[in-house]
């Protein structure tokens, strides 16, 4: 059933972080660079795919840039500066899963193969007691078979022995 879940796996709840640090010195000829940049970068993301081809997305960026500043720029910026962003998307796949068609009919060919190998193990296990049932009446049946010839034996042996004796005493 390992296809099913894959197949239901495309409307699993999936979360993105992401992180950086970028540090950079900069040697510039014009001088209008900075002379040093840190960099902090923040990225989380939600997303939840639907069976109707929709997949809603919110996401947070948070970027903050410490900076030494060139001393030509250093009056129209401050050393410090951050940026903070939210966003929500939402996207429908027009093409090739129509509004959720494609998922949803893998979705029902996933649960036609799970009855399928249901159904093949239920005939499995019918001629696997159908064989069992056979096997026991082919043992029970050899089992009489086996008792009427020890039976047998015996009757054999009495009458063997009635004979010889009759046969010492002179009698046919």
């Amino acid at each position: 059933h390992i296809g099913l879940e894959r197949a239901r796996g495309r409307y699993d709840l999936s979360f993105g972080l992401s992180a950086n640090y970028q540090y950079k010195e900069a040697e510039d000829l014009s001088g209008l660079s900075n002379p040093l940049d840190k960099t902090y970068i923040l990225k989380s993301e939600i997303s939840q795919p639907t069976p109707i081809g929709t997949t809603f997305t919110v996401g947070y960026n948070h970027v903050e840039q410490t900076s030494v500043l060139n001393p030509i720029i250093a009056s129209t910026r401050t050393p410090t500066a951050a940026f903070d962003e939210v966003g929500l998307t939402i996207r429908q796949n027009l093409w090739r899963n129509f509004f959720g068609k494609a998922d949803r009919l893998a979705i029902e060919a996933e649960k036609s193969a799970v009855r399928e190998s249901d159904l093949r193990r239920q005939e499995e296990l019918e001629a696997l007691t159908l064989e069992s049932m056979r096997l026991f009446w082919d043992c029970y049946v050899a089992q009489i078979q086996l008792r009427d010839a020890i039976s047998s034996r015996e009757r054999y042996q009495s009458l063997l022995g009635v004979v010889s004796r009759k046969s010492r005493f002179g009698l046919q």
